[in-house]
C-alpha cells in the first residue's frame, strides 16, 4: 500500500511518507516539476526528518476531521512527532492559502537525536540546490524561482545535512519565491498558523452533509478531494501525482496532474452531496474561460487542461527518473489533450444544468450559458456516431462509445425536466428528437439485452453501468448488463454475496489487457445494486472496497486484491468520488433508521 498521507491547502500540495519525508511537492503548482520527488527517484529530492538509530517503528495519522498530518517516528530511544500543514483559514474576510509548508517536531522522549536532510532539485533535471544564508532563512534557488526556508533553529545550525539533539519543539516553515511571509516570533507564529488551520478545516467538516452510514470515509474523502481544487484557478485535478504505476512494468504510468472536464464532473457532483457548492461555481468559471477562448462559432472542447486553462505540453518520458520502485518510464503531460473524447459534451452540460435544476443558483443563470447549453446539446447529437477514443482512452483503433451516449442522455433528461417546468427555453424546439436519436445511437451497443462499450467490438465495458445508475434505456437491460458485468468483470464472480472488485474491461488494449481492478468500477457497481433494491449486498461490497484504501484512508486509482497492492496515481479523485456517491446510494435516510 501506497505509505503517503497528503496535506494542501489548495494552492500547494504535497506528500508526506510514514517515514517522515516530504516525497512529492510540485512547485510552484501541481503540475509544475518536482521540488522534492524522491518518491519516483531516490536521488529525485527530499526533506527527511528522522531519528539516528535504525529499527524504527512508524505510524502516521491525520489530526480528525483534518488535512493535518502527524507522523510519529521511535525506536527504544529516540521518539518524536512530526506534524505537517499547509495553512488554510480566512484572513481579512478572505481565504488565505500561501505557497507555504509547516513542519512542526516535537520530541516525545528526552533528548531525541535527529537526522535532518534538505535537499531540494531543481526539477526534471535532478540538479540539487545548494542554498545560501539570508537575512533570517535559507534560500535556495531553482530554475522556476526560490524556495526559502525558515527555522526556529539558528540559521548556523542549519545544512543541507546535520544532525541535531532536541529538547522542545522546532519549526520549519518553507516558503515559495516571493510568497509573503511575516515571521516576527516563529514558534508562535506557526501555532498560531497550526490552529487558525485546524479550526478552518473542522468548521468545512461541520458544514457537510453526510450519509447516515460510512460518515469517516466519507468526511476523508471529501478532504481529499478539496485539496484537488486548485483554487487560483478553480481547477480540479485528477491526482496530484504522476508515473505510479498501474500495473508494475507494464509502461502504463501517466501524469494525472491536470484537470480532466470528466473527472472533475463526477468530483463536484460529490460536492453537491455533500453541500459544497463554491466548488461547483469554481469549475464552471474554469470551463466557460475555456470555452470563451474558442471559436465563437463552434464548442470543441478537449477532455483535459492544464490547471491555466492551456493544454498540457505533449506527453514526455524523463529518462533519468528510475521511476516508483524503479518501475520506469516516469511522464510528464499526457497525450489525452490530443485526443477526441465525445463523452465530454455531455458532462459540461451536466454541470451546467445544475444551476438550473437548483434554485440556489439562481442567480448565476445567463443568457449566455442558454446558448452554450443549446451548442452544447447539438455537439450531442451531431458527435453520437462519431469514433472516438473513449473514457478510458483507448490510444488507437477508436470506435463509437457508449458511455458517450449515456452521458449526452443523461443530460438531456435534466433538459426535458427543465423544458416542461418552463426553467429552460430555447430557440430550437427539437429536444426530443435529439433524445431519441442518441438513444437510438445507445441501443445500437445493446445486444442480447446487454449494453457494450462500443459498436464494433462489443466489448463488456463497465461504464455501462452508468445506465443503471442514471436509469437509462429499458429495466430489463439494465438488469441483465449488471449480471453480466459481474460475470465478466468482477474479481470474484462467484457469488453476489462475496462481490468485491471490478475490472473495467478485459479486452486487447494499447499496453495488453489490463490486470487490475479499477476502483471507480466497483463504486458504480455498488451504485447500481442499490438501484435494484440489493442494499443489504450494496453494504457489505463496499465494507470489502474500503481495504482497498491505505494506512490513513486513501484510495489510489487501482487495486490488486490478490497482493493487497494500491497502484496507479495516488490519491486519485475519481476513487474518493466514487467512494461518496455510493456511501449516499447504500444509506438509508435517518427517518428509515430503526433506533
Amino acid at each position: 500500500m501506497y505509505n503517503f498521507a497528503m496535506i494542501g491547502n489548495c494552492n500547494v500540495s504535497a506528500l508526506i511518507a510514514t517515514n517522515g519525508d516530504i516525497a512529492w511537492c510540485c512547485l510552484p503548482n501541481p503540475d509544475s516539476e518536482p521540488v522534492f520527488g524522491n518518491m519516483l527517484d531516490q536521488n529525485g529530492g527530499v526533506f527527511k526528518i528522522t531519528v539516528l538509530e535504525k529499527e524504527l517503528t512508524l505510524s502516521q495519522n491525520y489530526i480528525k476531521n483534518t488535512n493535518i498530518v502527524e507522523t510519529i517516528i521511535n525506536n527504544k530511544e529516540n521518539k518524536i512527532s512530526i506534524v505537517d500543514f499547509s495553512p488554510r483559514f480566512y484572513k481579512n474576510d478572505k481565504i488565505y492559502m500561501p505557497k507555504i509548508l509547516v513542519r512542526k517536531i516535537i520530541p516525545l522522549s528526552l533528548n531525541p537525536n535527529l537526522k535532518i536532510l534538505i535537499q531540494p532539485v531543481e526539477g526534471w533535471n535532478k540538479k540539487k540546490s545548494q542554498f545560501k544564508i539570508c537575512s533570517n532563512f535559507l534560500n535556495f534557488k531553482l530554475s522556476k524561482g526560490e524556495l526559502k526556508i525558515f527555522s526556529s533553529l539558528d540559521l548556523s545550525q542549519l545544512k543541507n545535512e546535520f544532525t541535531i539533539s532536541i529538547s522542545k519543539p522546532i519549526y520549519f516553515v518553507l516558503a515559495w519565491d516571493d510568497e509573503e511571509i511575516l515571521l516576527n516570533h516563529i514558534e508562535q507564529d506557526c501555532e498560531d498558523l497550526f490552529s487558525q488551520t485546524l479550526k478552518y478545516w473542522r468548521n468545512w467538516v461541520k458544514h457537510t452533509s453526510l450519509p447516515s452510514l460510512f460518515q469517516r470515509e466519507v468526511i476523508r474523502s471529501a478532504l481529499l478531494l478539496k485539496l484537488h481544487c486548485h483554487e487560483p484557478s478553480g481547477a480540479i485535478l485528477a491526482s496530484i501525482s504522476t508515473s505510479l504505476p498501474e500495473e508494475w512494468n507494464a509502461n502504463r504510468n501517466w501524469d494525472y496532474r491536470f484537470c480532466w472536464i470528466r473527472d472533475a464532473y463526477f468530483t463536484i457532483i460529490s460536492f453537491y452531496k455533500l453541500g459544497h457548492f463554491e466548488e461547483i461555481i469554481s469549475i464552471l468559471k474554469f470551463i466557460l474561460k475555456i470555452i470563451k477562448n474558442l471559436d465563437e462559432n463552434q464548442i470543441i472542447l478537449k477532455p483535459v487542461y492544464a490547471i491555466d486553462g492551456t493544454l498540457p505540453l505533449p506527453e514526455t518520458e524523463i529518462k533519468n527518473w528510475t521511476g516508483y520502485q524503479n518501475n520506469s518510464p516516469v511522464r510528464t503531460g499526457n497525450q489525452a489533450a490530443e485526443h477526441i473524447q465525445n463523452d465530454v459534451y455531455g458532462e459540461v452540460l451536466n454541470i451546467l444544468l445544475l444551476l438550473y435544476c437548483d434554485e440556489k443558483f439562481i442567480e448565476l443563470r445567463d443568457d449566455y450559458y442558454i446558448e452554450i447549453i443549446e451548442q452544447l446539446l447539438l455537439n450531442c447529437y451531431h458527435l453520437r456516431n462519431v469514433p472516438d477514443a473513449g473514457i478510458w482512452e483507448i490510444r488507437n483503433n477508436w470506435t463509437v462509445h457508449s458511455f458517450t451516449s449515456i452521458m449526452s442522455l443523461h443530460a438531456i433528461k435534466r433538459v426535458k425536466f427543465l423544458l416542461n417546468r418552463k426553467i429552460l427555453q430555447f430557440k430550437n424546439n427539437n429536444m426530443y428528437k435529439i433524445f431519441e436519436e442518441i438513444e437510438e445511437s445507445l441501443l445500437k451497443c445493446v445486444k442480447d439485452k446487454i449494453l457494450f462499450g462500443d459498436i464494433t467490438t462489443q466489448f463488456l465495458d463497465a461504464s455501462s453501468l452508468n445506465i443503471i445508475k442514471y436509469q437509462l434505456l429499458t429495466k430489463e437491460i439494465q438488469k441483465e448488463t449488471l449480471l453480466k458485468v459481474f460475470q465478466e468483470l468482477s474479481f470474484n464472480n462467484k457469488s453476489l454475496n462475496n462481490f468485491s472488485f471490478i475490472y473495467r474491461y478485459k479486452k486487447l488494449d494499447d499496453f495488453g489487457i489490463p490486470k487490475t481492478p479499477f476502483l471507480l468500477c466497483s463504486f458504480w457497481f455498488i451504485e447500481a445494486l442499490t438501484k435494484q433494491n440489493k442494499f443489504f449486498i450494496a453494504r457489505r461490497a463496499l465494507k470489502n472496497i474500503l481495504r482497498a484504501s491505505n494506512h490513513v484512508g486513501l484510495f489510489a486509482e487501482h487495486f490488486c486484491p490478490q497482493e493487497n497492492l494500491q497502484l496507479g496515481n495516488f490519491p486519485q479523485c475519481y476513487s474518493h468520488a466514487g467512494l461518496i456517491h455510493a456511501a449516499f446510494a447504500v444509506s438509508p435516510s435517518w427517518d428509515d433508521i430503526e433506533h
